[in-house]
């Protein structure tokens, strides 16, 4: 009876069949819709692991499963080519459509977020979801995804699955997975407590990987629908999709569905029909089990045997399926983890499959490669030649690396790349196409030209320099030597480069230099630079001087690996140091026209000539006067030489001038060339400190002078040291003359200054005795007139004779005043030593004894001493001491401040003196008036006074070289400061 039970379901297979089976039609097409497919023959789908709807055999390559069956089917009715281009997770394949490397998905579930850039035809299976868990977690009650709050759960990344979960189960611990066998791995081994996935992939799995440890712990509740998904520019194609599943028969889709999702079909016995067919199947049937029992016993014992035998071939299957899987999944790594990307072509050399990794990677337009050979591609960076050869190593069926060419991608970038192939053979020897890996070179040939341009470059560089410029290796070997070394010697660098340095041209005309060098190399491998100066010989046999240094190159460890060697030729700079020596030494004591002459002599002997002079530019600038001349080895008479249409004129105009031959006929108007039958010229301009032309310093011979770069510098040295001795006697000169001015005007002036001092002391005289008679006689009479007893006179009358005689001794004060203050302006300066401190004291001991003194309370402060008149200084200190009590009077108590400090002003050292009281003070906007002749602030009622005493104050500190000023407040007192030079 159970072999009974196996055939009745093929026989209602085959009664279906017979009963349903209808020829299967196309449904007509839109010209638009023949059109469309016509312009897109191949549609490359997105494929991905997930059983049942699609799965892959690595070793074959071939592709299984619901989705494939149906798109088989689907190429039929349109007529075109369904492509599948394989990714090793759901996430690639999703951006590989949109980044458009596929054209429609095998398998999607519309979501919101996915119809940005997917079009979903009608679906063609919906799989409902449980929830997985070891089976020793099974519980009783079954499980619901409410009930898993805080428990992690495998889910498969990316899917729709993953997204509805976490929308609607924010409680849930999500551990998103590669794949679905990854989801049930981790389940297996314990890292997740369950996974959730649809029952035809967990029995897949289970079956396939033996993971027997897993059962269904409970239902999720949520079902989906499965579609092809379509790019979403592409709408056309899901219309066309739709149209393909409409015309399928019945029965060939429930003989696809039935194959891959074990789904029930409708009731055959339902149909009338159904009994005629059966019948006649039951009696053969009924036949067929006769004599299939009779077979059954001699089978058993076969099949037993056979079962073993199969039992054991499938324990190695499996463990080679397991081998298998795992070197799919590091092969899977390894594609994704390196930067190459994997492709294969079909017998036609045309791709057929291109990984995800090709865009992410290496921006490739993969869209562009598919159905087309390399050489059909737009490649750039490869000759005709190039292409010709890899087509034919390809057609010959051989392996190639490294085939190199550049594509210009979909933005626009120009990028290079680079691949390897390999030739598949069928196990029958047919050649199947190839397989192989590309990567995107871009950034490495980038860096390779880079590279080249910098070491050219640098090689320019190297070579452009004056410098000698080597690389040795630690032992002294040459490797690399610059352009301009070479042409020293007159060698090329084979002939240089693998000797030691010691072997080659630079150092074969001297043994004791080859041993310096062997010296300074040795030191120079211990980490030193070294330098030295040395000679080498040139390829014309001219001994030049050298300046070498030798500098070691370290690796990271500080290990010495390279050596750099610099030369320098300094034989110029050598030259001129001798020729500036001798310059230094012959003219160093010597000034003026001594000097002249001796510098045109050593110019002479220098360059070995038989003319030279230093010219002068006349202030008209139409010719040149000599200072000093040099002729035939003697000084010689100056001369002038007028400019126009000689060479002199052309230095002047333009700089230092060397004519080493010929100098007569290229200048004809040259009167002087001709008659002195001159053959070479060489000058340049004397310039001052400012720039301008001063003259010119000049070498003729009647013989050529040798041309050497190095001769029009030396000569503008010389040219430099006459200029700044040319501008130092035209100084000298002037400041002689004006020196003699200088003397005229002071006798002049002293003259002047000693018949002024003359008048006044004439005027004074006169002031003192024809001022002073008047006073006296008004004083006089006003006394006689007081004491005549018998002219009686009114009270209003005496205290106006009073007045009278008042103003006659304030009269008399005032011309005192001045005269003192013109003897001040006129009398010298007689500068000693003085104590201040003890001139102080005196002063303040001599106005103590004065009528209305006030009682004081003195602050006084140590003074210096200083270089001043004692006399004038004892006037000084006696008014500003003197007001300081008259103005305090008032006061109860007369606080009377002197002190002294060091101050700086303007750069000059000077003791400040301070007096300051708490007197009546004054106001600050009339301190202008305080030291004005006969400027007072306070009337003669309230203080006596003439006014002078501050003006000659003034006029004293002024003429020790020091300043005086004052600060003052009204009713709060004042402060007198004078400063008086400071001997440092």
């Amino acid at each position: 009876m159970p072999m009974l039970r196996g055939l009745a379901r093929p026989i209602l297979l085959l009664a279906v069949c017979l009963l349903q089976a209808l020829p299967a039609q196309a449904q007509s097409l839109s010209a638009e819709q023949q059109r469309w497919l016509g312009q897109h023959p191949e549609i490359r789908v997105g494929a991905t692991e997930m059983p049942t709807l699609l799965m892959r055999d690595f070793r074959s390559g071939s592709y299984s499963g619901l989705a494939v069956d149906l798109l088989k089917l689907y190429e039929k009715r349109l007529g075109i080519r369904f492509q599948l281009v394989y990714y090793g997770s759901l996430e690639d394949m999703h951006e590989g459509i949109r980044n458009r490397e596929v054209d429609l998905l095998f398998a999607a579930v519309a979501t919101p977020g996915r119809e940005l850039y997917l079009t979903f035809p009608k679906p063609y299976a919906e799989l409902d979801t449980k929830i997985i868990v070891r089976r020793d977690n099974v519980s009783i009650t079954p499980l619901s995804l409410d009930r898993m709050s805080g428990r992690s759960i495998a889910v498969l990344a990316a899917s729709a699955l993953e997204e509805r979960l976490r929308r609607e189960y924010p409680d849930l611990h999500l551990v998103p997975a590669r794949d679905e066998l990854s989801a049930l791995t981790k389940l297996a081994f314990g890292e997740v407590d369950a996974a959730v996935t649809d029952l035809n992939r967990v029995t897949y799995y289970v079956q396939k990987e033996g993971l027997s440890n897993l059962a269904v712990g409970g239902d999720t509740g949520i079902s989906y629908p499965y579609t092809f998904a379509v790019r979403s520019d592409w709408p056309e194609l899901a219309t066309l999709l739709n149209l393909a599943d409409a015309s399928l028969p019945p029965a060939e889709r429930n003989q696809v569905m039935e194959r891959w999702m074990q789904l029930d079909q409708a009731r055959p016995w339902n149909n009338p029909r159904f009994w005629w067919v059966a019948g006649g199947l039951l009696a053969l049937l009924a036949l067929a089990l006769g004599t299939m029992l009779l077979w059954n016993r001699v089978l058993r014992r076969e099949v037993a045997s056979r079962t073993a035998q199969l039992d054991a071939q499938m324990a190695e299957l499996v463990a080679v399926d397991r081998d298998l899987r795992e070197s799919e999944a590091r092969f899977r790594d390894l594609a994704e983890l390196s930067y190459d990307w994997y492709w294969e072509q079909d017998e036609n050399f045309r791709f057929t499959q291109m990984s995800g990794g090709a865009f992410q990677k290496g921006r490739l337009p993969v869209e562009v490669y598919m159905g087309k050979t390399r050489w059909e591609l737009p490649l750039l960076g490869v000759s005709l030649e190039e292409i010709t050869a890899h087509r034919a190593l390809v057609e010959a069926h051989q392996p190639y690396r490294e085939f190199i060419y550049q594509f210009r991608t979909q933005d626009g970038e120009l990028h290079w790349y680079m691949a390897n192939g390999r030739p598949v053979f069928a196990e029958d020897g047919r050649f199947r196409g190839y397989r192989g890996t590309g990567q995107d070179i871009t950034e490495r040939m980038l860096t390779q030209q880079a590279l080249v341009d910098s070491e050219q470059r640098i090689r320019g560089l190297l070579d452009s320099t004056f410098s000698f410029v080597g690389l040795l290796d630690p032992q002294g070997t040459v490797l690399e030597v610059n352009r301009t070394a070479l042409d020293f010697i007159g060698q090329e660098k084979a002939e240089v480069v693998g000797k030691p340095l010691w072997d080659t041209a630079w150092w074969a005309h001297d043994e004791g230099a080859r041993e310096d060098l062997r010296q300074a190399l040795a030191r120079a491998r211990q980490g030193e630079a070294v330098r030295f100066a040395t000679s080498h010989r040139s390829a014309l046999g001219v001994l030049h001087w050298m300046d070498v240094s030798i500098s070691p190159v370290k690796d990271a460890a500080g290990r010495v690996v390279y050596l750099v060697r610099e030369g320098r030729d300094v034989t110029e700079m050598r030259r001129t140091q001798e020729a500036l020596r001798a310059l230094v030494e012959n003219t160093a004591a010597v000034y003026g026209e001594r000097f002249l002459n001796s510098l045109v002599q050593h110019v002479a002997t220098l360059f070995d000539v038989d003319y030279a002079f230093v010219g002068i530019l006349e202030p008209d600038g139409t010719s040149v006067r000599s200072l000093a001349s040099w002729s035939h080895g003697a000084p010689a008479e100056n001369f002038s030489y007028t400019l126009a249409n000689t060479p002199c004129q052309t230095l002047l105009q333009g700089g230092p001038c060397l004519y080493p031959r010929g100098v007569a006929d290229l200048f004809p108007a040259d009167a002087m060339l001709r008659q002195m039958a001159l053959e070479s010229y060489m000058g340049t301009p004397i310039t001052g400190s400012n720039g301008k032309p001063l003259g010119v310093l000049v070498v003729l011979d009647t013989k050529p002078l040798a041309e050497s770069t190095d001769y029009l510098p030396i000569l503008s040295l010389f040219a430099l040291r006459a200029g700044m001795e040319i501008e130092r006697m035209s100084q000298e000169h002037t400041m002689r003359t004006l020196n003699q001015e200088l003397e005229r005007r002071v006798t002049e002036r002293t003259l002047q200054l000693e018949a002024a001092n003359k008048e006044l002391e004439s005027f004074s005289y006169s002031v003192s005795h024809d001022l002073r008679a008047p006073l006296r006689h008004i004083a006089g009479f006003v006394s006689l007139l007081k004491d005549d007893e018998a002219n009686q006179l009114s009270p209003d009358s005496l205290r106006y004779l009073s007045i009278i005689t008042d103003s006659a001794n304030r009269m008399s004060d005032l011309i005192d005043g001045l005269l003192t203050f013109s003897r001040i302006g006129r009398a010298a300066v007689q500068k000693t030593p003085v104590d201040l401190s003890r001139l102080l004291r005196e002063v303040i001991e001599e106005l103590a004894h004065e009528p209305c003194a006030p009682v004081v309370s003195w602050d006084i402060a140590e003074l210096p001493q200083v270089q001043a008149d004692r006399t004038l200084m004892r006037q000084v200190l006696g008014n500003l001491v003197g007001n300081a009590l008259k103005y305090s009077r008032r006061r109860e108590r007369a606080e009377i401040r002197i002190s002294a400090s060091p101050i700086d002003y303007q750069g000059r050292p000077e003791w400040a003196i301070r007096i300051s009281d708490n007197g009546v003070g004054f106001n600050m906007k009339y301190v202008g008036k305080l030291f004005g002749v006969f400027q007072r602030l306070h009337g003669a009622t309230e203080f006596e006074g003439t006014g002078i005493g501050l003006a000659n104050v003034r006029r004293i500190v002024e003429r020790h070289g020091g300043r005086i000023w004052a600060e003052g407040t009204p009713d709060l007192g004042a402060t007198f400061t004078f400063t008086l030079p400071r001997d440092e």
